[in-house]
């Protein structure tokens, strides 16, 4: 589908254009659309000849306000993501684990539907979501959203969660006493302060998991969808006016579900907690795993904080790589109050702290001594490369999308790593709040 105006040629000899960008703002997200129609100019002999005047082509039709939907035809495969905002930190109290085993509950159910298709689903629990998404072939992708659509939002069979149940069950007493499921726990309890939902057990312990209400637990989902706590995306080679019909049920502006017994840590900074400090927790393990936090503004750009955690992890994952430091990772997790930086690795006992303050020295550089222009226009480089090998597959698009909407079209975000400039790594750097650290391993110095 073409813009009337664009001059290549076809192989036809006919006018063929580039794609035409339609971009709806709503109360809610950008929502980017790629859209196109076809101009046809009817020529008619009568003596002289003449053009007739073209019919207007309809309009496009009104995407529904929790959706995203990017038509791409250099996409071969359609990917799809549903969110809904009710994760771990949403389970109710004393049934801790809950979250996890409707997703397992939902992962059976979804293969079952699937079966003899093109289409493989997959299913995440976090903290503050549910999330499925999906990939389609093509020649599928209506009827497989539709499948998936239907079973996500429809109660699954109690014998099914039951199952669900007695396999989660038999996971965490086999992962019972295992230091690094204690030392995930314990971050967020620790990071986020006790009274925080996020403190909370994630995954449960096996007294809540057999607390669980399933018959409670099976309508969950469907109850968020009714109070528009649920949003989708699609992207790929497809219908829009098709795409906008099976996602009619996310029209109506997006309200966050409610927590039970939630307690957000929220400040008037925008920030996910403004005091810093360094917590040990002493475990007699080979090595100690280390947590360095850095909680940023609710309203920063995500690109650019994602800019500063591939200088970070570029710095913690050099080739060769540095010895001594194991596994490092950098996250960026949406959480209570703001996005939150997360660096964690694994070290010697006796080079814990050293490596600690090294991250938040790093940190600290971009704002008061940021990387010149050449270095920094090789970094950059490196980090567009990173973002399409994220975000090729168009499913990853999708879950992009339904952070950032602009994200889902083909080259949005790359586009933006373009503009950023060395002012925007010295900004982020400046404006992150005071960082908390977890060293969880032995006690070489008997505090």
């Amino acid at each position: 589908m073409t813009c009337p105006d664009a001059g290549s040629e076809n192989r036809r000899g006919g006018a063929r254009g580039a794609p035409c960008r339609v971009t709806r703002v709503t109360s809610v997200a950008r929502v980017t659309r790629v859209v196109g129609f076809t101009l046809t100019l009817a020529l008619c002999t009568a003596g002289d000849t003449w053009a007739q005047e073209p019919t207007p082509p309809p309009a496009p039709p009104d995407v529904p306000a929790r959706a995203v939907i990017v038509v791409d035809s250099a996409t071969h495969l359609v990917g799809g993501a549903i969110r809904v905002l009710s994760g771990s930190a949403q389970d109710p109290e004393g049934q801790e684990g809950a979250a996890d085993v409707l997703g397992l509950a939902l992962e059976r159910v979804l293969a079952g539907a699937l079966a003899g298709t093109a289409t493989s689903a997959s299913v995440t629990v976090e903290r503050g979501a549910l999330t499925v998404s999906f990939l389609a072939d093509p020649t599928e992708w209506a009827h497989a959203t539709s499948l998936i659509l239907e079973n996500v939002f429809t109660p699954p069979p109690l014998v099914v969660l039951e199952q669900a149940r007695a396999d989660h069950l038999q996971r965490l007493r086999f992962e019972a006493g295992a230091p690094v499921r204690d030392f995930s726990e314990r971050r967020f309890a620790i990071l986020f302060g006790p009274t925080s939902d996020w403190a909370r057990p994630a995954r449960g312990t096996v007294d809540s998991v057999l607390r669980i209400d399933l018959g409670t637990l099976a309508s969950r989902l469907n109850r968020a969808d009714r109070g528009s706590s649920a949003f989708a995306a699609l992207v790929g080679p497809i219908d829009l006016s098709e795409a906008v019909r099976l996602l009619a049920r996310f029209e109506g502006a997006g309200t966050p579900a409610p927590s039970p017994g939630s307690r957000p840590l929220r400040s008037g900074s925008g920030l996910a907690w403004t005091e810093g400090d360094m917590y040990r927790v002493p475990v007699e393990i080979t090595s100690t795993w280390v947590t360095v936090a850095f909680p940023a503004p609710s309203d920063l750009a995500r690109d650019r904080l994602a800019l500063l955690a591939h200088h970070v992890r570029e710095y913690l994952s050099p080739v060769p790589v540095r010895p001594g430091l194991l596994d490092p990772r950098v996250e960026l997790l949406d959480a209570p109050g703001g996005p939150v930086l997360f660096v964690t690795f694994a070290v010697a006992p006796d080079a814990a702290e050293r490596w600690a303050l090294r991250v938040i020295e790093v940190v600290r550089l971009q704002r008061d001594a940021p990387p010149d222009e050449r270095f920094f226009a090789w970094e950059r480089r490196r980090f567009r490369a990173a973002w399409r090998r994220e975000y090729s597959a168009p499913d990853a698009r999708a879950l992009a999308a339904l952070r950032e909407p602009s994200y889902g079209a083909p080259t949005t975000g790359e586009t933006r790593i373009e503009q950023l400039r060395v002012a925007d790594l010295e900004a982020v750097a400046a404006v992150l709040g005071p960082p908390r650290t977890l060293l969880y391993g032995p006690d070489l110095a008997g505090r």
